[in-house]
């Protein structure tokens, strides 16, 4: 009977160190998978910190992405040479935003 008993004391702690090495195997694969995850984004935050820089401003990388999404689809344009719709195309063309009538 001890020697069972110490038969099967062996076994558990076999089955305890195989468990612990277990655990710590997905503990590692865990730990190197949320590290290729951070790279990941910080590398793709870097590209976009790249872009916007290029642009000077956030908004007018922005700007740039919604025309590119945009410009594809668009057809024809009507609108009147005022407004946010003609000054968001205005700059790309060149032509001077209108001038206020000077009121006397």
């Amino acid at each position: 009977m001890v020697t069972q008993a110490e038969r099967e004391h062996e076994v558990a702690k076999i089955s305890l160190d195989a468990a612990k090495d277990k655990a710590a195997k997905i503990l590692a694969e865990g730990k190197a998978e949320a590290a290729v995850t951070v790279m990941k984004h910080t590398a793709e935050a870097q590209a976009v910190k790249a872009k916007i820089a290029a642009f000077g401003t956030g908004e007018l990388y922005a700007e740039y992405k919604l025309i590119q999404k945009l410009a594809p689809s668009v057809q024809r344009i009507l609108a009147n040479t005022d407004g946010p719709f003609a000054d968001l195309f205005r700059r790309f063309v060149g032509t001077p935003k209108a001038k206020p009538k000077a009121t006397k």
